[in-house]
């Protein structure tokens, strides 16, 4: 049998990791940016990739709970986002209309294609989300159509 506090812990820990992991992301990406800037022709060097500046105010870190029969609606993101759950299980829709259940220790890592997400079970889902959208975009979370697939 599970020790459910300890368990619970457990993956408040790890939420708190993901949430770390991507203020480091955006740390680097950063400090890359930085560093170019105090290049006398503020130039990045043309052998690596192409930099994208993220600062703090590209990067949200929310904790949300989905009581029974709750859902998000069709939806896109302009970033990325990843879905740490905590407790519970929350169903991730695609744009196809299939279901993949997200469970702890089960993350779940979404771009930019339309999805919806629901909790089709009897007790609530409790999950810590991190977006990675840019600043510039103001609709990092914005209802879409739903596809033909879907009945609701």
């Amino acid at each position: 049998m599970l020790n459910r506090t300890s368990d619970q812990s457990r993956l408040r820990r790890r939420a708190s990791v993901v949430a770390i992991l991507a203020g480091i992301v955006a740390s680097t990406v950063s400090l890359t940016a930085i560093a170019a800037a105090d290049r006398p022709d503020g130039a990045v060097a043309a052998a690596g990739p192409t930099t994208i500046t993220l600062g703090p105010e590209d990067i949200s870190v929310v904790r949300q709970v989905y009581d029974p029969g709750e859902g998000s609606g069709w939806h896109a993101h302009s970033g990325i986002h990843a879905v740490a759950v905590l407790s519970g299980t929350l169903t991730v829709y695609d744009p196809g209309c299939r279901g993949q259940a997200v469970e702890p220790d089960r993350p779940y890592v979404g771009g930019q294609e339309m999805h919806r997400v629901r909790n089709e079970t009897a007790e609530a889902v409790e999950m810590v989300v991190s977006y990675l959208s840019p600043r510039a975009a103001a609709d990092s979370n914005r209802p879409v159509a739903k596809p033909a697939c879907a009945l609701t």
